[in-house]
């Protein structure tokens, strides 16, 4: 009764609450809609976004600014914006409520429409007088945005400690304005983890964690930053990083067809690890990536960093791969939204739409193709992707308001960057490329590459060679087994064993009432003929009366006359009905061999009746052309289960019975069917006489298997013959194209040089080995042709009669060109005809487009002598240290990879649209050290490290006051916790198993083989349409962009570290490991928590630790550690790997 009571005094407050409540919302909203506007909060705010970019700091379109107040009533071109007290009067609200879109603000595809309570409160905020706020400034010049203006490195702020690192200088300063204590220095084990973690992207070593000093060592601190610096694997670590920033792609597409970036992309990947390793310079890797190809074209190794703009590559249009480039390599190395200036001008940074178009005039040129590389022809298999110019004179169109199907021809764009930059010129110069450029077939190995695969089948060919002149050897002792059996079956005519006995041979002369008995249909009888005349889908019988052999082997000619639809003629056995043409009972039995003249589909069928019904299966039947009115002979031959059938001499069928065979009756039948019965022969099947297996194809006369034996004997010598000319040819071609090469360069030098060398002797040689190249393609043509009237010769052999006309016109065609080679051949060498062309080779494969027809190639461009430069000289603009963005962005993303948080938090975007920074000194002067560095990456890993702001702890305890004072720590008074990455987490795990494959560089691991590999993750294939589940559940690296990874955490993870086979077989394999060095129960624990959490276990933490150990032991013996005797110690890494710390840098 009392909770009753209370529970209804509840509600009745409550009512009473919620009916004050609404009472004063509905107060709030007649205040606002009557009340006076706040001009910042509802007024400017809403023309910040909508106007400001065209009547701003940035452009006065009109003569119109809109950021003051003054300016509004001051007025454009076309008067006063606004008139206070006259809404009806102010062209803003005019113009901002018209319904003509020509004449309505913001304009159609410029930014979003007013609403209309928008418009009502400007109205309203009018009507009131339009007050503002005294001593409004106008917004300052977007010209002038500090991420604009040129890179000085500032003063290093007055420090207690004159020792300490300058990034700490700058980090006390903040400190001490805000009042700030920073937190201690983390300790030595959790340093250590930090270190391997961040750059080697794998957990310390037993080793590693056995050499961490009790006290503090600033030797043994610095000592380990450059050991891991030095360690290979560093780079892997860094280059994942540097591949989520640059995009990195394998090709992806539908299907097996390309779409997007490029096969092979891994060798771009492999150039950024090696450039790494190396530590090469920053602003040489940015200026390889976008145009190795011209800066040094004849670097192969260095091509690989084009793979950087290769990857952009899109099948069906130009213009979104144009689009991306853009927008990627903007964001990428300036930290600018260029493309945000695509259909207008930027609304925030003074970026016009023409810069954008002048910028896309840089790339406008330039394609994508795959270079051969050594030890491989099959560009499927490997190639190099790179980029080179193409498209040397294709115009930049600007495109109205975006629109690719409204281009503006009016003028062509001449390449150029964004005015606002052009302090520093974009000095253009055209690039005269040498031969392995433009001539990839000049590479050292792209001919000896094709000669070496033709050399490498010789030996296979030779082989072929000896097995047919074995197998001609074999068919030839069989040729004269047979004609020997043939020999003795004449001479022992007597011997029924091995001569067939004829029980019936009847060519119906007369139809015999003792032999044979007719059902269904309509039969009549003239000499040397039985039809059977009556049409209609039923079935008519001829049974033999005799009891039939259960071997036997039958002939019948016959002639289908008619029938209405299915035509079938043929013989039945082991037919149990009493009556052949009543549809079989489910004990009844019957096997059919027929001939269908059904016109969708003829064919010869062999079928059964199990369980009351016919079956027809696909082994038993073979299609082939059955014309009405014309004889054939059906020859039907069984043997236990085996049935051989074939039709005019061409086997057909070869079957084996899949039911038990019965005692039957033997007899004719025709379904729906008129058809005359002309002979039908009936034979005993001696055991001599051999069949064919199912499976095993056209089965040949010993006359046509000798014969086959012959040609497929002559075929391997043609092949090989082929392969020895086409040898010679390549050669021969090969000395052709350096003689021309030679004569080439040498005509092209004394232009370039004004010089007159004499080009007698080099026409000389070109002229000799161009004849001799000639003449070898000649004689190859003649051994190809060789090879494939023998091979047609063959396939007409096998062929079944259907295909007999065809390929006896293709046989015909092959003597035809053969004899055309063989003249030819004679002509040139007889001098009567001299003319020919030297073949080419291939050095490079195109990378295909499809822009004017989704269903066909785009012509095949050629490969220019000479490259634009315009790449070229936008990578000398990009990373000229006068630059004000280049250095910034890059230490922005250096210090974000190292500290979980960049300085400027919109790493891509460092316009006036992006996130102000209370560090823009620290980063000034970080972007100052890495140019004066020589923009080295390692240079920035050791000053960033050594810093007291890297050592800090992470801890929140003890620090409520800087807690208070800035709880999400922008002043880094302490270290950010953040989320191992999902690369970093499968192969921590495999390294502390000890399985992890560290073998650096090489093709990607397909999808297939990655639940399996033991590689790091780095290697795995990743495209927008295949990436690893494992990975992705961490927050893997998104495809079409990644500047930052995001840091989730979401029950998917728990459950993938719990339930994968990779944490299960790892979690057995790092107790083993470490039970076989700390067998103690607590010395095991110790490591255990050492080396997968990086913390060293406290007293409680081990005593909490063995009684779980306790109780796990006791568990019955199925699951994670089932039949060892260390389940406990299993079950405890398990449980480790589950740890948030786990997947946590501290």
């Amino acid at each position: 009764m009392h909770r009753l009571t209370l529970a209804l005094g509840i509600c009745i407050f409550i009512g009473l609450w919620m009916s004050g409540f609404s009472t004063a919302f509905a107060q709030d909203e007649l205040d606002q809609a009557t009340g006076p506007i706040d001009y910042l909060q509802q007024v400017k705010s809403l023309l910040r976004e909508r106007c400001f970019a065209c009547h701003g700091p940035l452009r006065q379109e009109a003569s119109l600014r809109l950021d003051t107040l003054d300016q509004m009533i001051a007025g454009g071109s076309s008067g006063p914006a606004i008139v206070p007290n006259q809404p009806a009067e102010s062209r803003v609200i005019e113009r901002i409520s018209s319904s003509d879109p020509e004449l309505r603000m913001p304009p159609e595809h410029e930014g979003e429409q007013f609403k209309p309570e928008q418009i009502e409160i400007i109205q309203r905020w009018i009507s009131q007088g339009a007050h503002g706020i005294p001593n409004e400034q106008p917004d300052p010049d977007p010209r002038k945005h500090w991420a604009f203006q040129p890179l000085i490195a500032p003063a290093i702020p007055a420090s207690k400690n004159p020792n300490s690192n300058p990034i700490d200088a700058f980090l006390d300063d903040l400190h001490s304005k805000h009042g700030l204590t920073a937190q201690p220095q983390a300790p030595n084990d959790i340093l250590l983890r930090r270190l391997s973690i961040d750059l080697l992207g794998l957990p310390p070593s037993p080793e590693d964690w056995s050499n961490v000093p009790k006290q503090w060592d600033s030797r043994w601190y610095q000592a380990t930053i450059d050991r891991f610096l030095e360690d290979p694997r560093h780079a892997e670590r860094w280059a994942r990083h540097w591949m989520d920033i640059w995009r990195f792609s394998d090709w992806w597409g539908l299907g097996d067809q390309l779409r997007n970036s490029q096969l092979h992309m891994w060798h771009w990947r492999d150039w950024i690890i090696e450039a790494l390793n190396k530590d090469r310079p920053y602003d040489e890797m940015l200026r390889l990536m976008l145009a190795a190809d011209e800066i040094d074209p004849e670097n192969f190794q260095d091509l690989r960093a084009t793979g950087f703009l290769a990857r952009n590559y899109f099948l069906f249009n130009r213009n979104q791969w144009m689009d991306e480039t853009i927008e990627h390599v903007s964001k990428a190395f300036l930290g600018l939204t260029i493309n945000c200036a695509k259909c207008h001008d930027h609304k925030y940074d003074p970026i016009g739409q023409t810069d954008y178009y002048r910028m896309r005039a840089i790339f406008e040129p330039y394609h994508v193709r795959l270079d051969s590389v050594p030890d491989e022809t099959d560009y499927s298999k490997n190639g190099l992707p790179r980029v080179f110019d193409a498209y040397l004179d294709q115009p930049t169109y600007r495109f109205n308001r975006g629109q690719e199907s409204s281009p503006d021809k009016s003028i062509a764009l001449l390449p150029g960057i964004p005015e606002f930059l052009s302090d520093i010129p974009l000095q253009i110069q055209p690039v005269e490329l040498p031969g392995v450029a433009w001539q990839p077939e000049r590479r050292s190995w792209a001919i000896p590459n094709q000669i070496e695969k033709v050399q490498k089948s010789l030996a296979s060919l030779e082989q072929s060679v000896q097995t047919a002149q074995e197998r001609l050897a074999k068919a030839q002792s069989d040729y004269q087994t047979h004609l020997a059996q043939q020999s003795k079956t004449v001479q022992d005519s007597g011997d029924d064993a091995q001569t067939a006995k004829v029980l019936v041979d009847d060519p119906f002369e007369t139809l015999s009432p003792q032999r044979w008995k007719t059902y269904g249909g309509k039969w009549e009888h003239q000499s040397g003929k039985l039809q059977q005349v009556q049409d209609g889908q039923t079935r008519s019988v001829l049974r033999w009366l005799e009891s039939p052999p259960s071997d036997f082997d039958l002939t019948l000619r016959f002639t289908i006359l008619g029938g209405s639809t299915y035509r079938s003629v043929g013989v039945s056995f082991d037919s149990t009905q009493i009556d052949g043409t009543i549809h079989p009972g489910p004990q009844d039995s019957e096997v059919m061999v027929y001939v269908s003249a059904h016109g969708p589909d003829p064919k010869v069928q062999a079928s059964f009746a199990k369980n009351g019904s016919y079956q027809y299966p696909a082994d038993g039947r073979a299609s082939c052309r059955v014309e009405l009115n014309k004889e054939y002979t059906l020859r039907v031959q069984v043997r236990g289960q085996l049935v051989n059938a074939s039709l005019d001499g061409q086997p057909k069928v070869a079957w084996k019975i899949p039911i038990d065979r019965k005692s039957g009756a033997l007899q004719l039948t025709a379904f729906d069917a008129l058809v005359a019965f002309h002979e039908v022969r009936i034979q005993t099947l001696p055991e001599g006489v051999s069949l064919r297996q199912p499976g095993s194809g056209m089965s040949l006369s010993p006359e046509q298997t000798l014969e086959l034996a012959k040609l497929e004997l002559l075929q391997s010598q043609h092949k090989h013959g082929a392969s020895v000319a086409e040898i010679q040819a390549l050669q021969l071609r090969h000395s052709a194209w350096i003689a021309r090469w030679a004569l080439e360069d040498q005509q092209r030098s004394n232009t370039n040089s004004g010089a007159t060398t004499d080009l007698t002797e080099l026409k000389s040689v070109e002229s000799q080995t161009l004849r001799g190249s000639i003449l070898q393609d000649l004689h190859l043509n003649v051994a190809k042709s060789l090879l494939q009237t023998t091979t047609s010769s063959i396939e007409l052999l096998k062929a079944t009669p259907e295909k007999k006309e065809a390929l006896e016109k293709q046989l015909d065609q092959s003597n035809a060109d053969l004899t055309k080679a063989k003249n030819q051949l004679m002509a040139f060498e007889s001098g009567e005809n001299t003319q020919g062309q030297l073949v080419p080779f291939s050095g490079a494969l195109w990378s295909a487009t499809r822009f004017l027809n989704s269903g066909a190639d785009d012509p095949k461009p050629q490969y220019p002598r000479s490259s634009s430069g315009r790449r070229t000289a936008l990578a000398k603009w990009i990373t000229d240290p006068r630059n004000p963005l280049t250095a910034r962005v890059a230490v922005n993303h250096l210090w974000n990879r190292h500290f979980g948080e960049p300085l400027v938090a919109s790493v891509f975007d460092f316009g006036n649209k992006g996130t102000k920074t209370e560090h823009q000194a620290l980063l000034d002067f970080l972007a100052s050290e890495f140019i004066s560095s020589g923009w080295s990456m390692k240079y920035m890993h050791r000053l960033i490290m050594t810093s007291d702001a890297y050592r800090r702890h992470s801890s929140l305890l003890n620090n409520n006051q800087a807690i208070a004072i800035d709880p999400d720590n922008r002043y880094l008074w302490r270290r950010n916790a953040t989320r191992i990455e999902s690369q970093v987490v499968r192969d921590s795990i495999l390294s502390l198993s000890g399985k992890l494959d560290t073998t650096i560089g090489g093709p990607s691991v397909p999808m297939n083989q990655q639940n399996e590999s033991l590689r790091r993750s780095i290697y795995f294939f990743h495209s927008n349409n295949e990436r690893n589940t494992f990975l992705t559940t961490f927050d893997e690296a998104l495809v079409k962009e990644c500047y930052r990874r995001d840091q989730s955490i979401v029950p998917q993870q728990a459950l993938a570290l719990s339930n994968s086979q990779l944490v299960l077989d790892s979690a057995k394999s790092i107790a083993e490991r470490i039970d076989s060095q700390h067998s103690q129960e607590d010395d095991f624990i110790a490591q255990a928590f050492l080396e997968v959490l990086g913390i060293k276990p406290d007293v409680q933490m081990i005593a909490s630790s063995k009684l779980a150990m306790q109780q796990w032991q006791a568990l019955d013996d199925t699951g994670l550690g089932q039949g060892s005797p260390i389940k406990d110690r299993i079950l405890l890494v398990w449980t480790l790997l589950n740890h948030n710390d786990f997947v946590t840098l501290r």
